[in-house]
């Protein structure tokens, strides 16, 4: 009798599926786990980086305007005189030699009020103030007298109420 079975337990009511107890339970928390993941990551988009993105957004458009209304003028005066430091290096003219040259001409008693080159005509174009008539017409003498240029010419002086002062413009055509 090989066949008989002298056991009393049933081996059917003591045998579990094999998704039941510990398996089931880990794949419904790595589940839920997924789900809070994504909810919060969908949350976190929805509220947190909207609300970030519209803060940057009006703090952006808040610094334009404010380099509009302020700053905008200094760079774009700052970018004028670069272009034009640019063409008169281009156009070869020595602008810090024409001064230092200027300079040594200078009577003491004049002051330079404004430079100007006109490269048409190859003119360099001074404003000067002098105390009286007579610096004015030394100041031109020195000019004159100094064979840098070939061409020298007075403008019509007139007197500056305020300061008391001769003004005076000079053509001095560069040889």
């Amino acid at each position: 009798m090989p066949n008989i079975n002298l056991s009393s337990i049933d081996e059917g009511a003591g045998r579990k599926a094999p998704f039941a107890g510990g398996a089931l339970t880990g794949v419904t928390v790595v589940l839920i786990l997924i789900l809070i993941l994504w909810g919060s990551l969908f949350l976190y988009k929805e509220y947190y980086l909207k609300k970030n993105i519209e803060q940057a957004k009006l703090d952006y458009a808040g610094y334009v305007e404010k380099m509009k209304n302020s700053d905008s003028k200094k760079v774009i005066d700052f970018q004028k005189r670069l272009d034009v430091s640019k063409e008169a290096i281009v156009k070869g003219r020595n602008i810090k030699g024409d001064l230092i040259q200027i300079e040594g001409l200078m009577v003491p008693a004049v002051y330079l009020t404004s430079y100007a080159y006109d490269d048409a005509t190859g003119k360099i174009l001074l404003n000067c103030s002098g105390d009286n008539f007579n610096t004015a017409a030394k100041q031109i003498l020195s000019f004159k007298s100094s064979g840098l240029f070939s061409q020298v010419t007075a403008g019509k002086t007139s007197l500056e109420p305020q300061s008391n002062r001769i003004l005076f413009p000079v053509e001095l055509k560069v040889k």
